[in-house]
């Protein structure tokens, strides 16, 4: 795993985080952003869903030891936190970004996501569904 350090506002390879905006963490371009340091660690456990990462230094170092098990063809970004929150337009306090790939409709059906769960179950089941949530603060 070898970080890619960005120094430019400018640079191209960080396209997709420029000028995030909270509809961009609902997701553009078939692809969400994921913000804070836990999200990005429940993240990483399904790599197929990474785009990309981007880090200050500071997170960066503190997450070397779980990025390193991240597939190569995956890139982790890291700039300085004020030049982070030049390119995303706001101020990136956590210094964690990442670019996910979104699921297409059909594999967010309750079939695909809880297969059988509903008839297999014992008891009656609850199943709670919150739909724009952009600020995972919130819940």
């Amino acid at each position: 795993m070898q970080p890619l350090y960005i120094t430019s506002i400018d640079d191209p390879r960080i396209d997709v985080f420029r000028d995030v905006r909270d509809a961009d963490l609902r997701g553009r371009d078939d692809l969400f952003m994921a913000e804070s340091e836990l999200v990005l660690r429940r993240l990483l456990n399904v790599p197929s869903r990474i785009h990309s990462i981007f880090l200050s230094p500071r997170r960066f170092e503190m997450l070397r030891g779980e990025l390193a098990h991240v597939p190569p063809s995956i890139p982790i970004y890291v700039a300085d936190i004020r030049l982070m929150s030049e390119i995303t337009g706001f101020h990136i306090h956590r210094g964690v970004l990442a670019a996910g790939r979104r699921l297409s409709p059909a594999q967010l059906m309750p079939a695909a996501v809880l297969p059988g769960a509903i008839e297999q179950a014992p008891d009656p089941q609850v199943i709670l569904v919150a739909e724009g949530i952009t600020n995972v603060d919130n819940m």
